[in-house]
């Protein structure tokens, strides 16, 4: 996960199947106004996300 285009941040995600969600916690500062929120894998595919939640 990159903030920003701030360093990558690995978010270790391991939910079992469509039917055991995983819940992951990760602060990030935002700036005032517009800011990118980029998940990715750079060696297997991207995670299957159901949800971003914000707070």
């Amino acid at each position: 996960m990159t903030v920003n285009e701030g360093a990558p941040v690995e978010v270790e995600v391991d939910g079992v199947g469509n039917n055991t969600p995983y819940v992951a916690e990760i602060p990030v500062t935002l700036n005032a106004g517009a800011n990118t929120i980029r998940f990715g894998n750079d060696t297997a595919g991207a995670p299957d996300l159901d949800q971003i939640a914000l707070a």
